[in-house]
């Protein structure tokens, strides 16, 4: 959840910790795939098949969503602003509305 308390609205806070919390996800998953890269290398290879297969664990590492309430325009207009594009609404555990960060691409 992300929420600025009214006197640090309007200066760039909300969008800051957006912005270098993607990032940090980003730099996370680049490790964890280094990682997960030099441990097949070692084993032999990996099956290219299964490496490229969209499993569920492949396709929960390679995109960053946010769940926004309808109606939120704060919310809504921030993450517009941060180049997010919403994908798609959903109604989950009283969520809806996603949008999807421009520094990932989605699985299909």
């Amino acid at each position: 959840m992300l929420y600025c308390e009214e006197p640090f609205r309007r200066r760039g806070l909300a969008g800051a910790l957006v912005a270098e919390a993607v990032d940090r996800v980003g730099r996370r998953l680049q490790r964890q795939r280094r990682r997960q890269e030099e441990e097949e290398g070692r084993r032999g290879g990996a099956d290219e098949k299964g490496k490229n297969s969209g499993s569920a664990a492949g396709a929960s590492s390679s995109f960053v969503c946010a769940y926004i309430v309808d109606g939120n325009t704060g919310s809504e207009n921030l993450f517009r602003l941060l180049g997010w594009e919403r994908v798609r609404s959903v109604n989950w555990v009283g969520f809806s509305g996603s949008l999807l960060s421009p520094a990932t691409t989605p699985i299909e």
